[in-house]
């Protein structure tokens, strides 16, 4: 009977264990019970022309959202504290922090990812960034994988830009536009919305509440010199997307406080992924304005397996 008894006892702690094994984030084997199989990816992203983003072969974090339904985010597979969380070192590893695994079952996960790691928790399928026109917000396509597939295929994060980038520079025609400006004292992009919403499929727009701004130039100083020789970058700002209108700059000076409005010549929209240098020449009288776009290109270092 005591033989009975220790038996039904080892058993049922045996079936225990194997139960604590299902859970959310616990190793997962691939042809035997107590080999763990790790997602491991690597990562990409879309170059900017310009040091204020994050460009190709730079490092930043980033978060991973899973899901057992292609294409549906609105209730990710992750869901214990800093799920997901992954950090893109120089070159594209990618490291999760905590680790995640494939599920039990074999059967395939799905995963986008968002930068940067949001602040706020994911609401039906939505998350909410605010900017100050130095956030780069990022977005990767939906890729999949499971614990053991027939044939290995590279798995890639391919993030790319959401928002678009105003690089502004100065430069007087001559010492006369120098002495009737003086120095810049600030340089700010006007109605900026602030508040902005990220489906998970990919798509970024104003909030119900945009709090539209102000922004001031990332990057600016408390009083720039306007040279007369070649243009000089007073900063830059990252921003939402327009379809059908352009952001209006507003430039203060020593000697002209009230400061003057500019609208960006030959520009009728601002698109996604692309960087728009703004060229500001202050004359004696006006400022006359003009601009270029350079489109951010795929970065094709990044690259990788699943395991």
């Amino acid at each position: 009977m005591k033989t009975l008894v220790l038996s039904m006892i080892s058993i049922a702690a045996t079936l225990a264990a194997m139960t604590a094994c299902t859970s959310e984030g616990d190793p997962i084997d691939e042809g035997t019970k107590d080999t763990p199989v790790e997602i491991k990816l690597n990562a990409g992203v879309m170059e900017i022309t310009s040091k204020a983003a994050i460009e190709k072969g730079k490092g930043f974090t980033a978060k991973v959202i899973a899901s057992a339904t292609t294409k549906d985010y609105s209730s990710p597979l992750w869901t214990k504290t800093n799920a997901g969380n992954i950090t893109v070192a120089d070159g594209g590893n990618v490291t999760f922090s905590p680790e995640q695994y494939y599920p039990a079952d074999g059967s395939t996960i799905y995963m986008i990812g968002i930068a940067p790691q949001p602040e706020n928790a994911i609401s039906n399928g939505t998350v909410n960034y605010t900017i100050t026109g130095d956030e780069d917000i990022m977005f990767a396509e939906e890729i999949s994988g499971k614990k053991k597939e027939d044939t290995p295929t590279s798995k890639e994060l391919q993030f790319k830009h959401l928002l678009t980038q105003l690089k502004i520079q100065v430069i007087a025609e001559n010492q006369d536009a120098i002495d009737a400006w003086g120095t810049i004292t600030s340089i700010q992009v006007l109605d900026a919305a602030t508040e902005l919403n990220l489906d998970l499929g990919g798509t970024i727009a104003e909030a119900s509440d945009p709090k539209k701004k102000a922004l001031d130039l990332n990057g600016f100083s408390t009083e720039m010199d306007i040279p007369s020789d070649n243009a000089k970058d007073a900063g830059y700002c990252m921003l939402l997307p327009l379809n059908n209108s352009v952001y209006k700059i507003l430039v203060k000076t020593s000697k002209n406080d009230t400061g003057v409005t500019i609208p960006p010549a030959n520009l009728t929209k601002l698109d996604a992924s692309t960087a728009y240098t703004i060229k500001l020449t202050f004359k004696s009288t006006n400022v006359v304005v003009t601009a270029t776009a350079g489109e951010w290109v795929p970065n094709t270092e990044g690259s990788g397996t699943v395991e």
